[in-house]
């Protein structure tokens, strides 16, 4: 019984209690003696808990315990590396303070490899030469992307840059788990990168310009401390992809759900009563759902920016970057483009790809992961 209600606790406390609470639970939960730490570690934050509630938790959870508490330390303890002046930014900021996302125990497996061999694998016509690189993850949040760069290219020097402070201190606990100890974690706006002073021959930047008030500008910053021959993999979110997205945020605000814990667990509520046709339900069948923090993400959001493929043409242009190619897991997407577009060149045409989504709406559901280069 113990173990289960402990299992349950974890659960409880890495989903952030995205269930709705009942009045009853409530008053149950008051009712209890200060130091009954398990049933209360079923309904409140661990690092909430006062210490009377901690003396009878099982181990698993104490320590659990203590890395909320380290994680709470660590972000104290940053300061600004580059400045964060802008009011979106600022806005971001805020909300990613509060919620952090994602948490994340696992990670893939890396593979060791040289920075030059796995672009020549990747990009065989292209002329890189890198020897020791210095490599930015552009909106690192809780870090695992740019653990898995510092994994996979341990010759690397990597800078991590993000406005939360709570996520950077979740991803340097995990970088120590991980002996990630290329990385440098640091405060800061994509709108100010120059500050840092260096330039970089990779620049990773996944689901963060869509989160700036102005995505073009933002990109054309990274562009601006890209290496000659350096290479950037950005991650945008598609306007056709995003539909279920859209209309669970329509939803939101059609019942003036607040931008708060408990607003995100009334719109789980409220999503789950829609018709099974409405296309908001679609959201339900995502990860996200599940946790309060991934389910903000998702549609509470206080900035989001869409993409086409000719939109992201325009932003490529803009910054002076060459498209080269999307990275797409799905198989079943790749065989539908090719069956579509004989030509072996056609996968770097922009505007094949509009054509093909415009009958694909789904091929880009979670997110266009795409690589540039800055040539000059």
């Amino acid at each position: 019984h113990e173990r289960l209600v402990t299992a349950m606790a974890l659960h409880a406390n890495r989903t952030r209690f995205a269930w709705m609470e009942t009045p009853e639970e409530r008053t149950r939960l008051e009712g209890l003696d200060a130091r009954a730490g398990l049933a209360q570690a079923l309904y409140r934050p661990l690092d909430t808990l006062p210490d009377a509630a901690t003396v009878s938790l099982p181990d698993v959870l104490r320590g659990a315990r203590q890395v909320m508490l380290e994680t709470r330390a660590r972000a104290a303890a940053f300061t600004a590396f580059t400045p964060v002046d802008d009011a979106v930014s600022r806005r971001v900021q805020a909300q990613y303070e509060s919620f952090p996302y994602p948490p994340w125990d696992a990670i893939a497996e890396a593979t060791p490899t040289t920075f030059d061999g796995f672009i020549k694998a990747r990009f065989p016509a292209l002329d890189t030469r890198a020897s020791a690189p210095r490599i930015l993850s552009a909106g690192c949040g809780t870090g695992r992307g740019a653990i898995m760069l510092a994994l996979t290219f341990p010759d690397a020097r990597i800078t991590a840059l993000d406005l939360s402070r709570a996520s950077l201190a979740y991803a340097g606990l995990k970088a120590e788990q991980h002996s990630a100890n290329s990385i440098s974690f640091d405060v800061g706006d994509i709108l100010n990168v120059g500050a840092i002073g260096m330039s970089f021959d990779l620049i990773e930047s996944s689901g963060v310009l869509h989160h700036m008030a102005d995505p073009a500008a933002g990109l054309k910053a990274l562009a601006g401390v890209l290496a000659p021959r350096g290479l950037m993999r950005v991650g945008l979110y598609s306007e056709r992809g995003r539909k279920a997205v859209i209309a669970a945020r329509a939803v939101i605000a059609q019942h003036q759900l607040p931008d708060s814990a408990q607003g995100v667990r009334e719109a789980r509520r409220v999503l789950q009563a829609l018709p099974p046709t409405h296309p908001a339900r679609g959201v339900i069948d995502t990860p996200e759902f599940f946790s309060l923090d991934g389910l903000h993400d998702l549609i509470f959001n206080v900035q989001e920016s869409r993409f086409t493929p000719l939109g992201l043409k325009n932003l490529l242009n803009s910054a002076g970057l060459t498209f080269l190619g999307f990275d797409i897991a799905d198989a079943r997407i790749t065989a539908a483009f090719a069956q579509q577009f004989h030509s072996a060149d056609a996968a770097l045409d922009l505007d094949a790809w509009e054509a093909f989504e415009k009958n694909n709406a789904d091929a880009f559901a979670e997110m266009y992961h795409l690589w540039c280069h800055k040539t000059a």
